[in-house]
């Protein structure tokens, strides 16, 4: 993670009073917004994230009891989701993995190089939300700073256009990542 001015204007308007999650995402920022079919197709996704996750975390007991044939028909769809997931891969632009710091109010992407774009430019945050999602979601997203931290260029993005839907399934988001980073803290604490 690129250290930055924890007092950077950004930072505190991004960070200050929100949950923020620290993790590393397949992440881009582009010019231009996203059109209404996109963020619907982000609101879907990251409803659909949350349902299998839920879902999966819920199960967890029951899956250590299932019977043998449910494994393994669990097993081959997760392969043929895998296998899908490769070919549709193929056809989407490959987004590199970046530290990032991600609250409800906008993200900061920590990049290798510096980004060429103007404060208050508008346009599309594109990511991951989870790392076995095959294809990405787009996020309307505002540059708020632009900053050098290093070896790194500190690029914060506010979501401040945002559809409330799609506010509130990003929300839904960041707090199981959050609640999964403090579990796994707490696992990794003697």
């Amino acid at each position: 993670m690129a250290q930055t001015d924890p007092m950077h204007p950004a930072e505190a308007q991004l960070f200050g009073d929100a949950l923020a999650c620290e993790l590393d995402v397949a992440a881009s920022f582009q010019a231009g917004t996203p059109s209404p079919a996109a963020l619907q197709g982000a609101i879907a996704t990251l409803r659909a994230v949350a349902t299998i996750e839920d879902a999966g975390a819920q199960a967890g007991e029951e899956r250590r009891e299932a019977n043998p044939p449910l494994q393994r028909m669990e097993a081959k769809i997760d392969l043929m989701l895998g296998l899908l997931g490769r070919l549709v891969e193929r056809d989407e632009p490959q987004m590199a993995l970046i530290p990032v710091r991600w609250s409800y109010k906008g993200m900061r992407l920590d990049l290798a190089a510096a980004a060429e774009v103007t404060t208050d430019a508008v346009g599309t945050l594109n990511l991951r939300p989870a790392p076995w999602l095959a294809a990405g979601i787009a996020l309307p997203a505002r540059v708020l700073a632009s900053a050098d931290a290093g070896d790194r260029h500190c690029l914060w993005l506010a979501f401040d256009s945002m559809p409330d839907a799609l506010s509130d399934a990003m929300e839904r988001h960041l707090f199981r990542l959050h609640r999964r980073q403090i579990a796994a803290q707490r696992g990794a604490a003697p």
